[in-house]
């Protein structure tokens, strides 16, 4: 990819952000501001909940849109939310200030939290199916 449509990718990303929206990332990801559900009747279905700003849900943030939120959804094999964490953290810091790897948020069947907490949330049965 050219560095202007890198730059473009990216614009329309944080458009869709901005506008409350989610962005598909691969086969399994999900990345927005938001709150993330599915039906299990649907797996293949998420919905993003406009309404639910993450960082107020999982962090009682009193500012929206501050937290990135990242759903894997996976049923074939454990995804390891450490090695999520980590690379998310890395490219953080890579790529723009440092502290903005306090505002990602990753979630998959084996946990998740804040990628530079302890990421031992998310662990409830209905998170573990829902992923």
């Amino acid at each position: 990819m050219r560095l202007d449509e890198l730059a473009a990718f990216a614009a329309e990303i944080n458009a869709r952000l901005d506008r409350g929206l989610g962005v598909r990332a691969g086969e399994t990801a999900l990345i927005s501001r938001r709150v993330h559900v599915i039906n299990p009747a649907r797996p293949g279905e998420a919905q993003v909940k406009c309404v639910a700003d993450a960082g107020r849900v999982f962090y009682r943030r009193s500012a929206l849109d501050e937290v990135v939120h990242i759903d894997i959804f996976h049923a074939l094999a454990d995804v390891n939310h450490y090695a999520i964490a980590q690379a998310s953290r890395r490219a953080a810091d890579e790529f723009s200030r440092a502290a903005l790897a306090d505002f990602i948020d990753v979630q998959t069947a084996t946990g998740g939290g804040r990628v530079t907490g302890s990421l031992n949330y998310g662990r409830k049965p209905s998170l573990q199916t829902a992923h």
